[in-house]
């Protein structure tokens, strides 16, 4: 069956829709060529491809070829300044946005922001999205911009908030936060330290003194001969609590301190 430029037969169109090929003619595909232009003379004109589906210029190679294809809801229409664009037809309706979805929100396809549809049945963008916000669908029909949920410090989880802990310097508490935090609760004095009460409680509690060599804890209530020199004489002297030896029992002119396992 024969045809005309620009004119095809119901069953070439029919053929052309099913099998949706990429041929010249068909209107609707991005491998459209259709038909001699001047790329000088032409050059920034934009035109509509046969059926509407796409906006055509005109090549380097002297041929219109297509330049975008219309989105599914779109078609191609020439404006008043006589240059063509895809746009929503008059009467019809965006997917998704029909005379009973008119005021619904949703999160735009990039997730920047929201959107909202219209009484002219198109998505309008409604609200953008900070950077520390996301876009999140509460349900069909709503959406918003939330705030992110801030990155937790280790071990300052929901269920620490409140948690005090010591510091890494060992002289300060610190208290989980509701950011996810920690922050300094409590700077301890010169003359304390931090303690860990509990697995959840710190407190700076007095430092313990410092003992000399040889009277620990574990030495309390030792006796051991006392170093004799300035003024010194032989004796004993114990290992007190307090982490100090002091003197115990002197030794008489005739006599002179040995150990013998507790000092004599």
């Amino acid at each position: 069956m024969s045809y005309e430029r620009g004119w095809w037969s119901a069953k070439a169109l029919i053929t052309c829709l099913v099998y949706a090929t990429l041929s010249s003619g068909c209107g609707l595909t991005s491998g459209q060529d259709d038909g001699a232009c001047d790329s000088q003379a032409d050059a920034g004109v934009l035109r509509c491809a046969p059926g509407g589906g796409a906006v055509q210029r005109c090549k380097s190679d002297d041929r219109w070829g297509t330049h975008v294809v219309c989105d599914p809801g779109s078609m191609c229409q020439v404006g008043a300044d006589g240059q063509a664009s895809c746009e929503v037809p008059s009467g019809a309706r965006e997917p998704g946005c029909e005379l009973e979805d008119v005021g619904a929100r949703r999160c735009r396809a990039d997730m920047s922001g929201t959107e909202q549809c219209g009484e002219d049945g198109t998505w309008s963008p409604l609200q953008t999205c900070d950077a520390s916000q996301e876009c999140v669908a509460a349900s069909a029909g709503d959406a918003a911009c939330v705030d992110l949920e801030p990155e937790r410090e280790p071990g300052c989880e929901i269920e620490n908030e409140g948690d005090v802990r010591c510091g890494a310097d060992g002289a300060s508490t610190e208290r989980c936060a509701e950011d996810g935090s920690w922050g300094v609760a409590q700077v301890c004095l010169s003359t304390q330290v931090c303690m860990a009460v509990s697995d959840t409680q710190a407190s700076c509690v007095d430092a313990p003194p410092e003992r000399e060599p040889g009277c620990e804890v574990e030495n309390v209530g030792d006796v051991r001969c006392r170093e004799v020199g300035n003024g010194v004489g032989p004796g004993t002297e114990r290992c007190n609590e307090d982490g100090s030896w002091r003197p115990l029992q002197g030794c008489l002119p005739d006599q002179e301190c040995y150990a013998t396992g507790e000092a004599t």
